[in-house]
């Protein structure tokens, strides 16, 4: 795990990451290493960067060492907006195939995910096996049907069951052997709503899967006097389509003065954000709700559920009350925090930009070190700043080597 943010404002952009990373064994133990590079340089000569969340690597392959192919090929080339960035890299991937052979095995895994996500876990008497696998049947078109309403992902707006259900790349048939191992039969009926419920899933924009990488694409483009933001979310590769999806834009302009944007762990700094811890806010709204349900349920019984009055209780719906306590309190969280937070960093400088993004990793790495959590969120801070002017600076960054001993890493890094 880790924390990594984005905070804007007219003046630059500020990128700042910790150095955890999380490595966990066969067997489910995890070993936490405080040496991960997540912030980098998109271009060596344009103000553009990069950050990277949750999975390190895409389909095997560092995605460290895929940003920094990328950079080679990229030169002196620049585009006029932050956007042709993000999609001349994801254009890279896809035409260099990192994923290569390994796709299968990825799709594999992921419909796997989906299979599991669908089989009942409830633990009841009637859930014999034959009951069970009416669950399981009834759980996959629920599925289907959520994922077919939303909008597709980019790269699979065009493909069609059709094309899915006959495409070797896509072949589920291992699915029949991995129940026949467990005892269950599969039917033919079955087995095409897995594909149609596996397909729905792959095709849609909805976050699905383990196995993900967040990218957090930064910075100026030629024609762009503001900066702005795009954080995409990146699943696998699989048959030379990227299933990713779009999962933040902000932009600065004149009626957007800056922004905040937490990715990974934001527990800590939407405490900051929105005043009140997230889990402890809905837990005060659930405390509430609950209460309103069973005052309303008490006053019916005193009453006797037999009088007019109480028939009447009894058709009240308590639905919009519930619902103005939620915007009651958005209101109170915009006008009391987020308002004036986002008014005093449009103001700031760039050294107070990078040293409020530092501080808010560090405190979300202070929480973790103090609470029985475990420290997934720790080591250097990298901190960098992207101007208009002076283009991508780095405020704080580490190094595996002692500069001093490398003068012509640093000679070399432009040519």
């Amino acid at each position: 795990m880790t924390a990594v943010i984005g905070v804007l404002n007219k003046n630059a952009v500020v990128m700042a990451a910790d150095s955890a990373v999380t490595i966990t064994s066969s067997n489910n133990d995890s070993k936490v290493f405080n040496n991960a590079n997540k912030l980098f340089a998109l271009s060596k000569h344009h103000p553009v960067g990069i950050m990277i969340y949750d999975n390190a690597e895409f389909m095997g392959v560092p995605w460290e060492t895929i940003i920094k192919i990328y950079r080679n090929q990229l030169g002196k080339k620049s585009f006029p907006h932050l956007a042709n960035y993000q999609e001349d890299f994801i254009d890279f991937i896809k035409k260099k195939e990192y994923f290569g052979s390994s796709q299968e095995k990825y799709f594999d895994s992921f419909a796997l995910e989906v299979i599991l996500d669908c089989w009942p876990t409830e633990i009841a008497k009637e859930n014999l096996p034959n009951n069970i696998v009416k669950i399981f049947h009834r759980n996959l078109i629920s599925v289907e049907m959520v994922c077919s309403s939303h909008q597709k992902s980019t790269d699979f707006q065009t493909l069609s069951f059709e094309d899915f259900a006959t495409n070797p790349n896509f072949d589920l048939a291992f699915v029949k052997n991995e129940f026949l191992q467990l005892n269950i039969t599969i039917d033919d009926n079955i087995f095409n709503q897995i594909q149609k419920t596996v397909y729905a899933v792959l095709c849609s924009n909805i976050n699905f899967g383990s196995q993900h990488t967040g990218l957090v694409f930064t910075g100026f483009g030629e024609d762009e006097v503001f900066p702005s933001l795009i954080a995409l979310d990146i699943f696998f590769a699989i048959d030379d389509k990227l299933r990713y999806n779009i999962s933040t834009k902000e932009e600065i302009n004149q009626n957007n003065n800056a922004a905040i944007r937490p990715f990974a762990q934001t527990d800590v700094i939407d405490t900051i954000l929105l005043g009140a811890d997230p889990k402890l806010k809905a837990g005060f709204e659930k405390s509430f709700i609950d209460a309103l349900d069973k005052y309303h349920q008490t006053i019916i019984q005193v009453l006797g559920v037999n009088s007019e009055l109480s028939k009447k209780l009894i058709q009240l719906d308590l639905t919009s009350f519930k619902n103005t306590i939620a915007m009651q309190n958005q209101i109170l969280q915009e006008n009391y925090y987020i308002r004036p937070l986002i008014s005093t960093i449009a103001s700031l400088s760039k050294e107070d930009l990078a040293e409020m993004a530092e501080s808010l990793i560090h405190l979300t790495y202070l929480k973790r070190r103090i609470t029985n959590a475990q420290e997934s969120v720790g080591g250097p801070v990298d901190v960098a700043i992207i101007s208009k002017g002076d283009g991508f600076v780095w405020i704080k960054r580490k190094h595996y080597f002692d500069k001093d001993l490398n003068k012509p890493f640093f000679d070399n890094y432009f040519n």
